[in-house]
C-alpha cells in the first residue's frame, strides 16, 4: 500500500463514528438530489462505490434495488458495512485487476481528491475499461489548485491527502475517455466548494 493511501485508511480507521455521522449529514443535506440524478441516468443495475466508507451510499443504493459494489481501504468502514449485510470488498481503486465485473456505473464522491493528481490520469483510464458501453462516473472533488497531507479535521494527529482541482482541470483529464452529462459547483456550510460532475463514457471508435 503507497504511504498516500495508509495515511488515509489509518485516519479513518481511527475515528469512524465522527465520519460515519458527517457522510451522514452531508448526503441528506447536499447529496441525495445528485445520487437520484445518478440513478435516473442508469441504463443497468451494477454500479461500483468508490471509496465507500461506511456505507452511507451504498445503504441508500441497496434501498433502490441497484447491485452495488462498495470497496474501500479502511478495514473500520468495510466492518461496518459488512455489519449492514453490504456488499463490499478491501480494494484498491488504482488496481483494475482486482475488480470482479463491469458495471453501468461508477459511483466516486470525494475518490478522486484522496488520489496524488499525477495519478488521477491512469485512474480514470482504469475506470473507464470497468464500465459497460456508455456506462456513467459521478465525480465529486474539492475545489482548488493544492495537493498534499492535511491534519485529520476532528482533531487526532492523523493525516490525510487531499488533491484539489479546478472545473476547467477535472474536465480536462476526465474528459479523454468521459462526454459531459451535467455539472455543478456546490458551496456547503462550512464554505468548502465542491464540484460535482456526471460523465458518460464516450462510444467506442
Amino acid at each position: 500500500m503507497l504511504e498516500d493511501q495508509k495515511e488515509n485508511a489509518d485516519s479513518y480507521n481511527r475515528d469512524p463514528n465522527y465520519y460515519e455521522a458527517k457522510f451522514k449529514k452531508h448526503f441528506q443535506q447536499y447529496a441525495l438530489p445528485d445520487a437520484e440524478r445518478f440513478i435516473s441516468e442508469l441504463k443497468g443495475k451494477k454500479i461500483l462505490d468508490v471509496g465507500c466508507g461506511p456505507g452511507v451510499y451504498l445503504d441508500y443504493f441497496r434501498e433502490k434495488e441497484l447491485d452495488a459494489l462498495g470497496i474501500d481501504l479502511s478495514n473500520t468502514f468495510l466492518d461496518r458495512c459488512e455489519s449492514k449485510g453490504l456488499n463490499v470488498r478491501k480494494m484498491d481503486m488504482e488496481q483494475p485487476l482486482l475488480y470482479p465485473y463491469s458495471f453501468d456505473g461508477i459511483w466516486a464522491t470525494a475518490a478522486i481528491l484522496h488520489v496524488p493528481r499525477e495519478r488521477v490520469p491512469k485512474l480514470i483510464e482504469t475506470w473507464a475499461k470497468l464500465l459497460k458501453p456508455r456506462g456513467l462516473l459521478w465525480v465529486t472533488v474539492k475545489e482548488g489548485e493544492k495537493e498534499g497531507f492535511e491534519p485529520a479535521e476532528n482533531g487526532d494527529s492523523s493525516k490525510r491527502w487531499f488533491t484539489y482541482f479546478t472545473e476547467d482541470e477535472l474536465k480536462k483529464i476526465v474528459g479523454t475517455r468521459f462526454d459531459v452529462v451535467y455539472g455543478y459547483k456546490q458551496v456547503t456550510d462550512n464554505q468548502k466548494t465542491w464540484i460535482k460532475y456526471l460523465f458518460r463514457l464516450k462510444p467506442a471508435k
